[in-house]
């Protein structure tokens, strides 16, 4: 009894598969190999970026005294507090409680990324500096990309199209 019940389901998803197969091919003429068309990279950039970028304002915050370097620690111990915090909610599976905190901590950072914007937009040698480092840690991505896409093909045997 089974046996039937297995060619009947096979012989119709064969007729159903088959002209949707059919259908989807792609010519071959019209296949290309450029993978990087999608920047697997892209995550890893922005994190580059803004945590360069953050060091660079932090720095010439810390240059023209707009902070001093106790503010500065006082932010660090801050911030290794709320990790720990959130450590041991985690851990004691108060998912409430840690969802609540994370809430409070998102809203702390958006205050002080908005301040970080303000001065950042008074100040056009900074934003000269962040414009900089932005587009050589750009060009430095982009040259690790052409690396590794000329690597893989190389391996391939394939001829690389731009």
């Amino acid at each position: 009894m089974k046996t039937p019940l297995v060619l009947i389901a096979l012989g119709f998803s064969l007729a159903v598969g088959l002209p949707m197969i059919s259908s989807a091919e792609v010519d071959p003429a019209e296949a290309t190999m450029n993978v990087m068309r999608h920047n697997a990279f892209q995550p890893r950039l922005q994190r580059v970026i803004a945590e360069g970028s953050r060091e660079i304002i932090v720095n010439y915050m810390l240059e023209h005294h707009v902070i001093v370097q106790e503010q500065l620690d006082e932010w660090e111990a801050m911030r290794a507090t709320a990790h720990e915090e959130l450590q041991e909610l985690r851990e004691a599976g108060d998912f409430d409680a840690m969802k609540t905190r994370m809430a409070e901590l998102r809203a702390e950072m958006a205050q002080q990324r908005a301040v970080f914007r303000d001065y950042v937009s008074q100040n056009d040698e900074l934003r000269l500096q962040l414009a900089e480092f932005r587009q050589g840690v750009r060009q430095e991505f982009r040259e690790r990309i052409r690396d590794h896409v000329e690597q893989v093909h190389n391996q391939a045997g394939e001829p690389i199209s731009e």
